[in-house]
């Protein structure tokens, strides 16, 4: 349509070799990316939208939906620290529902009976450096008995991790469906979303593998909306790795693209995904080379041209 501006559907047709309605749904989709607009005096042909200010349009809307997941899962990740930071303050004798499993063992062990006792479904976050919770060899032994009682079985995991991708692949044979991510704020196991399972320490730091197991309408909830949010928006655990391959980017740089473009400072790009400032800083520097972009916003375009915020 660029080189010949004189074309509609038929001319596009006999062009690709494509049957005409097929041409028809693209030029339709083209139309709502604002990269083509209804033009010609009779209203019924097409007019290309200059690429500048079609793919800054496309990349601004893209950059709005960025932003308001990014605001729905702060605000979830907020509403779940506020509950916990309310359990806590009820003291250990105050709280019934909060048991506390000092090593990475006894983690294992609970893990396992509650997967035995679910009837429905259970949900696992599985940050990097995450250790036991979800991982343990009790609770994968417990797996595959999940599976014949028709339990749905779902794990998100660190994409960028080598580990956890190994761990992704043993747990898909067990009928899990796995997906992966860049960036996870907190490891999370979800059993029928009536008891959870939270690490007693936060992702990125070493510790002995404790958990603290809970319940509560209120906490699972929240939980429960972290966990859906972080899914919809996180890729198929071996589709996110061809993608990765295909354009040699990989799911940490993919990461910090879509939030460079959100408008997220590197401080915050390096908290997200769980890594040092310097590290950010030398992925956005490579980015952009890579794109020869002379400004971030630049290399948005241009990371938007390529496919690379998909």
């Amino acid at each position: 349509m660029l080189s010949n501006r004189d074309w509609g559907a038929r001319e596009v047709s006999v062009h690709l070799r494509q049957p005409e309605q097929a041409v028809h749904d693209a030029l339709d989709r083209l139309s709502e990316l604002r990269l083509l607009r209804r033009g010609g005096a009779t209203g019924e042909g097409w007019q290309v939208v200059g690429p500048e200010i079609g793919l800054q349009l496309l990349l601004g809307r893209r950059e709005s939906e960025l932003r308001r997941k990014q605001m729905e899962l702060l605000e979830s990740q907020q509403a779940m620290q506020h509950l916990l930071h309310e359990y806590s303050a009820l003291g250990p004798g105050g709280l019934h529902e909060l048991e506390h499993l000092p090593t990475a063992d006894a983690a294992d062990e609970r893990a396992s009976q509650l997967l035995r006792s679910s009837t429905k479904e259970c949900l696992a976050l599985l940050p990097r450096h995450s250790t036991a919770m979800g991982s343990g060899r009790q609770t994968e032994r417990a797996l595959p008995g999940c599976k014949e009682r028709g339990v749905h079985l779902a794990v998100v995991c660190h994409g960028t991790d080598r580990e956890r991708l190994s761990l992704a692949r043993r747990l898909g044979s067990c009928g899990v469906e796995v997906r992966a991510t860049a960036s996870l704020p907190v490891g999370i196991l979800l059993f029928d979303r009536v008891t959870a399972m939270l690490p007693i320490t936060p992702p990125g730091q070493e510790s002995e593998g404790g958990a603290v197991c809970l319940s509560g309408a209120s906490i699972i909830a929240a939980l429960g909306a972290l966990f859906d949010q972080i899914w919809e928006s996180a890729s198929p655990a071996d589709g996110g790795m061809h993608a990765a391959k295909e354009t040699d980017l990989s799911e940490a740089e993919r990461e910090v693209l879509r939030l460079m473009c959100s408008g997220c400072t590197d401080e915050v790009a390096a908290r997200r995904l769980g890594v040092s400032l310097r590290t950010v800083r030398r992925m956005v520097s490579r980015l952009m080379a890579r794109l020869d972009a002379r400004s971030r916003f630049e290399a948005g375009v241009r990371a938007g041209q390529r496919g690379w915020l998909t």
